[in-house]
């Protein structure tokens, strides 16, 4: 579900900056206001927010991205222009794009609107995600104990008999099967091979 104190943390923040509407497209983000990975690779996976609180999420069908409550959902196929779909939700005057977007996406919603501009749109997110509330200050300690475990592992099996994947794998083996990886949200980092920041979110 979408994050309603982070969200309306981030909408504070659009309005300091003056910003009235920000495409949020890089994952982590995503992730942070969400709960959920969309990976989207060369397709496009925005959400957009606006100072009012409206928010829309443009998902290909592919991401299997469902619903998000308050959320106004638009998806489309493969073959399909996203663009059009962003561009008919955005309001005339500046659009802040997130920084990490590559140009194709930037550029393809410019040529959808000759009355938008071009901001960099990421500040809002990068102060909130900055500034860490109390549940992402314990999923950090948290990850620092995993962290610990991992590197007194390692440093207790180096062997001049051992390949570093060999030592690698052994680690990853350890981990899974301790109480403290199985009962983090994290656990998906031994099993999908993903940053611990983008599971995190931080």
């Amino acid at each position: 579900m979408m994050n309603k104190e982070r969200l309306k943390r981030v909408i504070t923040e659009m309005k300091k900056l003056g910003l009235k509407q920000i495409l949020v497209s890089d994952d982590p983000s995503i992730f942070w206001l969400t709960g959920r990975i969309v990976n989207p690779m060369e397709r496009c996976g925005a959400i957009l927010i606006k100072d009012d609180g409206d928010v829309h999420a443009f998902m290909n069908n592919l991401f299997c991205f469902a619903p998000l409550d308050g959320v106004t959902m638009h998806y489309y196929a493969d073959g399909e222009n996203p663009y059009k779909l962003i561009a008919d939700e955005l309001v005339p005057g500046p659009v802040g794009f997130d920084k990490n977007w590559a140009s194709k996406h930037t550029i393809s919603i410019l040529k959808e609107r000759n009355d938008i501009i071009p901001e960099f749109g990421s500040e809002p997110i990068d102060i909130c995600k900055s500034h860490k509330d109390e549940s992402e200050r314990e999923a950090l300690r948290h990850a620092a104990k995993i962290n610990d475990m991992a590197v007194e592992f390692g440093i207790n099996h180096i062997s001049p008999e051992l390949d570093e994947l060999t030592l690698s794998n052994m680690i990853e083996e350890f981990l899974k099967n301790t109480v403290l990886f199985k009962t983090s949200s994290c656990n998906m980092y031994v099993t999908e091979k993903m940053p611990l920041n983008l599971i995190t979110g931080l």
